[in-house]
């Protein structure tokens, strides 16, 4: 599924909703959510890739990127769930982990699960605009980086932050909207 507006710039938000319909809660994003994808994993359940842009970096870490930073982070679907229905939970334990893709901005054009052959398991496969393509593992760490044709000359690199630093609110369906702004 991708995701996309004309206003990179506002918060988005991820809507969990029950095979019902009814809706469970919410994951806010300070950015413009990308591209999401769903992995199902037999001893882990469910995880949510996300690819997105994070307006609130640049103000908090000025001398890491300049302009608006895209990120990729993993959700772990169950313990979302749990969370919005009133689980105690540590933000860490929903965002499993947080990159953020230096120097900025390197546009994030494609996100890919895919089996590997060569390789027992599943990984993750982020392609930029400028030409770099990123293997991951599920746990976040980074397996390789490539060059394609179209590689623009710079090299750029995966920086791994706390989902904290990221300002990502989780948000249940029956709380009040109001603390949002505030947040983000």
């Amino acid at each position: 599924m991708d995701c996309r507006d004309a206003h990179g710039w506002a918060p988005a938000c991820l809507v969990i909703l029950t095979t019902e319909g009814t809706e469970v809660g919410r994951l806010w994003h300070p950015g413009h959510l990308a591209r999401v994808r769903i992995v199902e994993f037999e001893d882990q359940g469910p995880k949510i890739l996300v690819s997105a842009i994070n307006n609130t970096l640049t103000d908090r870490f000025p001398s890491l990127w300049d302009g608006h930073p895209r990120t990729l982070f993993q959700i772990d679907a169950k313990n979302l769930v749990a969370s919005l229905k009133g689980a105690e939970m540590a933000l860490d334990q929903i965002v499993e982990w947080y990159q953020v893709v230096t120097p900025s901005p390197h546009d994030i054009y494609r996100l890919d699960v895919i089996n590997d052959d060569r390789k027992p398991g599943k990984k993750i496969s982020l392609w930029t605009a400028q030409g770099i393509v990123w293997s991951l593992a599920f746990d976040g760490t980074v397996i390789s980086r490539e060059f394609d044709d179209s590689f623009k000359g710079d090299e750029g690199e995966l920086v791994m932050i706390s989902p904290s630093d990221a300002k990502i609110i989780i948000h249940p369906a029956d709380s009040d909207l109001s603390e949002i702004a505030s947040h983000l």
